[in-house]
């Protein structure tokens, strides 16, 4: 399956924002274009649009007769005045296509407002004009010439499907932004039967047409209609079976469900398990795949993101969009895991939503007595579709404000996150003194010991492989600030070497424990022989080392952005070396953690509560908050 790309943009579909007018508007055209001098005089630093341009761009737009002055000054020789031109105009109802070459001259010199005013202009010319400049800007699709297109709505289809048969220009971004201006387009499924007859042109290249079904895939589910076609093209075009599977996984269709199964068994990723949950009932061949991720004993990937851990809440949480009453006994038992609280949650979601009566009471239980109010919460919501019986379940909200809908949930990890907000408690009940052997980095005289502890580490990053380029070309369009575009296509890694200390060390009896915690920059669990090399246990941040009872766990974890997940680990002595394992999960990040006088370990987390946890592994809160929305 291809992999996806993930293009963020940061500029809004209409542009800057736009501040309030300190003006009234000019009352002729003669006046409102000496003001429109007057503001082209004014340097605005955000290069946004003023309230008092806005207001005048207004004006003028609703004056026919300032159309001739207004396409004038867009070939004169001042820039500015040529970018108030250009803003009027983007507003005007209807510019005559004797002024599309100076609309022309204005697009070829970089004027950022004035796309929109080409769907203003009647016929075709102007149409593929406007995606022509679409096509060619790297800000796109969010952008001005998005804009202009949705804009133009019908009129942008022929052109569209034209750039689509791209002969020896196709490529990647090119058929991926078709597919987003049709997806944002009203009459963009309307294209999808054109695109399938495009594919299956025996004269079209098979390269042309796998990016034909490419830009299908922006379509998602509005293009199920044309799924008869376009599963035919796999046994007339046989070349086209891997293009024609990735557009019937976009399209969610059933089809696709064992090709997803497939791919759950080498590659699971809780982003599969997302797409996978919008299938609905039509990725039922997929649920034995899912079911398997689920299970406790899977052995997943390791890391601090799309861990097995991550994936066995996806799974839980896709089976309620996916599965029948046959995952219910499964969904039931996960109710009782002790290793990760977000299963607990996911699964009785997954109940209410398949409306599966014969586990209430394993719901309700969970609801009355599990030890996070988080979790209560969740399975609370599940009792309430389960008891609403003659209601649709799009009608049943969860009580926190998060509805478990897959459709809702996006791929930055709130997926596998805990739904809501828990503060920590204030305060806190007291740390026991450090034993020896035991470092701190919040205690000033374990710096010396932890400096002489340090290790080699390298630092991950990464960007974009043509940056310089990127830069170079947003510098000559006169782009203060250029916005560097990272894509699966010219994605680079960056490995930093650096000398790393330790934020804590516990000694054991042939050498140390040692972690170090970069932040988003990632961190390390690793094992320092008194003799030999270091060796590295655990990939991810460890904020401190512990005993607990006979064990030796590892407080890891991440808070940042809208991210925080933490876990427990357990290190054991294996032979000759030292091996750290998942013990348990924990519900967001820990910011600090400390052993109380009684042996128990304090954890404070951000976002889930301040938690105590035994050496038999079981949680309790150290203090009972209401939980806040997310």
């Amino acid at each position: 399956m291809r992999a996806h790309v993930l293009m963020l943009s940061l500029a809004l579909a209409t542009g800057p924002a736009v501040a309030a007018s300190s003006i009234d508007p000019c009352p002729d055209l003669p006046s409102c274009l000496a003001r429109l001098a007057e503001l082209a005089a004014v340097d605005e630093p955000d290069g946004g649009m003023s309230g008092d341009e806005a207001a005048l761009a207004r004006r003028l737009a609703g004056m026919p007769e300032a159309v001739p002055e207004l396409a004038a000054r867009l070939v004169g020789p001042d820039p500015a005045i040529a970018e108030q031109a250009s803003m009027a105009l983007a507003r005007a109802p209807y510019i005559p296509t004797e002024f599309l070459p100076q609309l022309r001259v204005g697009l070829e010199r970089g004027l950022g407002w004035l796309p929109p005013a080409l769907a203003a202009v009647p016929g075709e010319e102007a149409a593929a004009l406007a995606v022509e400049h679409y096509l060619a800007d790297p800000g796109s699709p969010q952008n001005q010439h998005g804009y202009a297109l949705r804009k133009l709505g019908a009129r942008a289809i022929a052109p569209l499907l034209a750039a689509a048969r791209c002969g020896a220009n196709c490529d990647v971004r090119r058929s991926w932004l078709i597919g987003q201006a049709l997806a944002e387009n009203p009459d963009g499924p309307d294209a999808a039967p054109d695109l399938v007859a495009l594919a299956g042109d025996p004269t079209v290249t098979p390269s042309e047409a796998a990016h034909a079904l490419q830009s299908l895939e922006g379509l998602g589910p509005r293009a199920r209609h044309v799924a008869p076609a376009l599963l035919a093209l796999a046994q007339s075009r046989p070349v086209l079976a891997t293009a024609v599977e990735d557009a019937a996984f976009a399209l969610r269709l059933p089809e696709a469900a064992p090709m997803v199964a497939r791919t759950l068994g080498h590659s699971p990723s809780s982003r599969l398990l997302q797409d996978l949950a919008e299938f609905g009932a039509d990725g039922g061949a997929a649920v034995p795949a899912v079911l398997a991720l689920l299970d406790a004993s899977y052995a997943g990937p390791t890391g601090m993101f799309d861990n097995a851990d991550d994936l066995r809440v996806a799974a839980a949480r896709t089976l309620g969009a996916i599965g029948d009453e046959h995952v219910v006994p499964v969904l039931r038992a996960a109710l009782a895991d002790e290793r990760d609280l977000r299963v607990v949650r996911a699964a009785a979601e997954s109940l209410g939503r398949l409306r599966a009566v014969s586990a209430r009471d394993a719901v309700e239980t969970v609801a009355r007595s599990h030890y996070h109010p988080l979790v209560r919460a969740g399975a609370a919501a599940a009792l309430a579709r389960l008891d609403a019986a003659d209601t649709d379940v799009s009608d049943v909200a969860d009580r926190d404000g998060q509805d478990a809908v897959a459709g809702s949930l996006n791929p930055f990890e709130i997926y596998t996150g805990l739904p809501g907000y828990l503060g920590g408690c204030d305060p806190l009940p007291p740390a026991r003194r450090p034993r020896r052997g035991e470092l701190r980095a919040d205690r000033p005289e374990h710096a010396a010991s932890l400096a002489r502890l340090s290790y080699d580490a390298i630092v991950l990053s990464y960007g974009a492989d043509d940056a310089d380029e990127q830069r170079a070309e947003a510098l000559a369009r006169g782009e203060e600030t250029p916005i560097i575009r990272v894509d699966a296509g010219n994605l680079l890694e960056h490995r930093t070497p650096v000398r790393q200390v330790p934020v804590a060390a516990l000694r054991v009896q042939d050498g140390w424990l040692v972690g170090g915690s970069r932040g988003e920059w990632g961190g390390e669990l690793m094992f320092l022989p008194t003799q030999g090399e270091p060796r590295q246990l655990y990939d991810g941040n460890v904020e401190d080392i512990h005993r607990l009872g006979e064990r030796i766990v590892v407080t890891t974890g991440l808070a940042h952005l809208f991210v925080s997940k933490g876990r427990v680990l357990e290190v054991v002595r294996e032979g000759e070396d030292w091996r750290a394992t998942v013990w348990r999960v924990l519900p967001g990040a820990p910011v600090r953690s400390w052993s109380l006088r009684d042996g128990r370990l304090l954890i404070d987390t951000a976002g889930g509560g301040s938690v105590i946890l035994d050496a038999d592994g079981r949680f309790t809160m150290a203090c009972e908050l209401a939980p806040q929305h997310s």
